[in-house]
């Protein structure tokens, strides 16, 4: 299905949360206080991008209104007069990306907002990579839950916030860092796209993550 340019997607918010999904975890596990305590989610050590600002788009905008000046109240003036006002400036636009993470007693919760060019109005990028750095708690499994929420513009006024388009498929994705170790190592391949599941980056604080990114990183300023 192709929709047309008035059905292009205006606003996105991405949300993805991660959780402690251990394999197992019984009754027993759970009756130990000391041992619950320590249980908890994954920490977002960094994400990309915190903020990121398109390049800049121009138009030239021009904006005429006519009033009719006929009616009694404006008896010095002929009826049926009209005066004409013609208003132009030069509008500036970007696409904008703003990141956040959040969450208790680690941030867990990564939160990106998506707005499309106002200028261009070609609508959110159809495809998006968003990097982060991840880290499990005593390399225990985990999970994301990812969240969609999307704004076609359908809607006007306040009502276009109150009824979001919002994804459908809920199931979390799972990983397991021993497994994902060994999959690094052997440099496994996906069988969908045939790119490498995972690698070994070595340091991490060493690792440029907007690599990772389809927003290219901002030049240094002078």
């Amino acid at each position: 299905m192709q929709l047309g340019s008035g059905w292009r997607i205006r606003q996105a918010t991405i949300a993805i949360t991660f959780e402690d999904a251990p394999i197992i975890f019984s009754i027993e596990d759970s009756s130990d206080d000391s041992d619950t305590d320590d249980i908890r989610p994954p920490a977002i050590l960094e994400m990309y991008p915190k903020l990121y600002e398109g390049p800049v788009s121009t138009a030239n905008v021009e904006v005429s209104t006519e009033l009719s000046l006929s009616g009694s109240g404006l008896a010095a003036i002929s009826p049926g007069g009209k005066v004409s006002q013609k208003k132009s400036w030069e509008q500036e636009g970007r696409l904008l990306v703003h990141g956040s993470t959040v969450g208790s007693p680690v941030r867990h919760k990564a939160i990106w907002r998506v707005s499309e060019n106002p200028v261009s109005k070609l609508g959110v990028p159809k495809e998006m990579r968003l990097s982060l750095i991840v880290r499990p708690q005593n390399r225990r499994r985990f999970l994301a839950r990812l969240v969609l929420h999307a704004s076609y513009g359908i809607w006007r006024g306040p009502l276009a916030s109150m009824v979001p388009i919002v994804g459908k498929s809920d199931n979390p994705i799972y990983f397991d860092p021993a497994t994902l170790e060994k999959m690094a190592t052997q440099k496994e391949c996906s069988r969908f796209d045939g790119t490498v599941v995972a690698e070994d980056v070595g340091d991490l604080d060493q690792c440029d993550i907007s690599e990772y990114s389809s927003f290219p990183s901002e030049e240094p300023k002078n």
